[in-house]
C-alpha cells in the first residue's frame, strides 16, 4: 500500500524506487480505482467552476509522480491495458443497447473507418513534412523519418478524445438530435480500442518487415495474433 500512495502523492513511501512487480496486485487495482475517482471529482469541480472538464484531468494527470517508482515499458504497458480494460467495461455497464441498435453498423464504420482514414492523412503527412530525426520540419522525400515510426505516431493520435466529446455532446446536447448524439457517443467509446488494435497492426507490420528475413506468410500470422488478442 505504501508504495501505491508514494506514486499518487510522490511522498517519501516512495523514495526507494521499488519496481512495480513488488507492488501487490490489489494496491494496483485500488491505485487505478483512486485515480478513476479523482479524474470524476475534478470533472465535476471543473464543470462547476467553468473549466472544461478534460483540462482538470489532464492536471490531475500531470500531478501523479510517477517518477517514484522504478517503472519500466512493459510494465506501463500492462498497467495501460489493465486500466483500459476496466475503462471499456465501464463504458459497456452505461451502454443503453436500446439506444444503439438502431445504428451499432453505422458506429462501427463511424469508427473503424474513421480512425484508419485519420491515421493514413496523419502518417502520411508526418511522413513527408518531418525530418529523419523527428526534432523539425523537412518537406519533401530526401530526408524523411521512417515510414514505420511516421504510421506508429498517428496511430497514437488517430482517434478522438471520448472524455472530451462526451463533455462538449453534453453541453449542446439540446441543440442536437438525441439520435445523433448516441451514435456520437459511441463512436467516441469505440473509436479509442479501434486506436489501440491499429497500433498493434501497424506495430507487428513495420517490426517484421525490419527483422531480415521475414516473409510475407510470417507477418501475416504475427499481425493476425496480434489482432485478436488485443481485441480480445
Amino acid at each position: 500500500m505504501l508504495p501505491t500512495l508514494g506514486l499518487l502523492l510522490g511522498s517519501a513511501a516512495g523514495a526507494a524506487n521499488p519496481s512495480l512487480s513488488a507492488v501487490p496486485l490489489e494496491a494496483q487495482v485500488l491505485f487505478i480505482g483512486v485515480v478513476f475517482l479523482g479524474t470524476l471529482l475534478v470533472s465535476r469541480f471543473s464543470i462547476r467552476i467553468g473549466i472544461p472538464a478534460i483540462l482538470g484531468v489532464l492536471a490531475l494527470g500531470l500531478m501523479i509522480n510517477i517518477h517514484v517508482l522504478d517503472v519500466g515499458h512493459s510494465e506501463v504497458g500492462k498497467l495501460h491495458v489493465f486500466a483500459l480494460a476496466l475503462l471499456l467495461f465501464y463504458a459497456g455497464l452505461k451502454t443503453d443497447i436500446q439506444s444503439i441498435r438502431g445504428f451499432l453498423e453505422y458506429g462501427l464504420l463511424l469508427a473503424v473507418g474513421g480512425v484508419a482514414i485519420s491515421t493514413l492523412i496523419l502518417g502520411t503527412a508526418i511522413f513527408w513534412l518531418t525530418s529523419s530525426n523527428g526534432a523539425g520540419l523537412a518537406p519533401g522525400l530526401s530526408n524523411t523519418m521512417p515510414l514505420g515510426a511516421a504510421f506508429l505516431i498517428a496511430a497514437c493520435l488517430g482517434s478522438t478524445d471520448a472524455g472530451a466529446t462526451l463533455s462538449v455532446l453534453r453541453q449542446v446536447q439540446r441543440q442536437v438530435p438525441e439520435r445523433v448524439r448516441h451514435l456520437l457517443e459511441f463512436e467516441s467509446s469505440v473509436n479509442d480500442p479501434a486506436a489501440l488494435i491499429l497500433y498493434s497492426i501497424c506495430l507487428s507490420v513495420f517490426t517484421v518487415t525490419s527483422s531480415a528475413g521475414a516473409s510475407l506468410n510470417s507477418m501475416a500470422l504475427l499481425v493476425t495474433v496480434n489482432t485478436l488478442r488485443q481485441m480480445l
